[in-house]
């Protein structure tokens, strides 16, 4: 008898045991469904948010393109050659650039995001700040070069690391480092000193003619090696080195006829396309 009770005691204890458990799974089944919900309501808040942040990065954006298309036709006024032959324009197209300047100096520092098209965006800026400064060549100023090149190197800086950005397509990473060839041409030209401004464009050469040998048919890249290698020839003109220049404004005679070939092959497709 007392054995049988010995075991009913047992058998007891492990059944509150057994129904403790129960409860106790079922308290963590409750508590890991409450956080599942929480989850999923945080998440909706998160996802509400990153709506709201995602819709204000692109007003922001859209705001900036309206701003820089705005500073885009102020420098367009700015290098106006007909003004700059005007008595007393030279005080407003300083006055003009000026403000613009200030315009950019505000973008830059509020910045735009870390989407492709902010970079890209904030990229331009240093670019046309750099055309303005280019432009601010007053006596009064006579450091402008200096700010010029020092934009244009950060442009060109941006640019570099857009073109390597992971997953970047092709054709948009070569659009990326034209534009910055292009710059590094604009830049070398405002250069002081006659060798370096012809190191300069040599690199920028050598990276297009590399562009070229990947891609070499190519508009974009044909365009902004012509324009270097051009710029290239006349520096070493001004050197004393013609027979180099001689050979390199003769390389530009065949990008352009490059160039000529290329655009009367897409004139021709397009009219096939709208005969069909």
């Amino acid at each position: 008898e007392k054995v049988a009770q010995s075991e009913k005691l047992k058998a007891t204890e492990s059944q509150k045991k057994a129904i403790e458990k129960y409860h106790e799974a079922i308290e963590a089944k409750q508590v890991a469904e409450a956080n599942a919900l929480e989850a999923k309501r945080l998440q909706k808040i998160a996802e509400a948010n990153a709506d709201k942040a995602s819709k204000s990065e692109r007003k922001a954006l859209e705001n900036f393109d309206t701003a820089l298309s705005a500073i885009e036709r102020m420098l367009v006024q700015v290098a106006d050659r007909d003004l700059a032959d005007v008595p007393g324009m030279d005080a407003v197209r300083q006055k003009l650039a000026g403000d613009a300047i200030a315009k950019l100096d505000d973008l830059q520092k509020n910045g735009f995001g870390e989407s492709l098209h902010a970079k890209e965006c904030l990229a331009k800026t240093y670019e046309i700040r750099g055309d303005l400064e280019a432009l601010k060549n007053s006596k009064i100023q006579r450091d402008y070069k200096q700010r010029a090149l020092s934009q244009f190197q950060e442009a060109t800086k941006r640019l570099a690391g857009l073109a390597n950005e992971k997953d970047l397509p092709v054709t948009k990473a070569t659009t990326y480092r034209c534009r910055s060839l292009l710059i590094s041409e604009k830049a070398a030209v405002l250069m002081d000193d006659g060798k370096q401004a012809i190191a300069a464009l040599q690199s920028a050469l050598a990276q297009a003619q590399e562009l070229l040998r990947t891609t070499p048919n190519n508009i974009e890249v044909l365009t902004a090696a012509e324009k270097i290698v051009t710029s290239l020839g006349t520096n070493e003109l001004q050197q004393g080195d013609a027979k180099s220049a001689l050979k390199h404004h003769q390389l530009a005679g065949q990008y352009i006829d490059q160039l000529m070939s290329l655009n009367k092959g897409n004139e021709a497709t397009s009219g096939l396309r709208l005969a069909d």
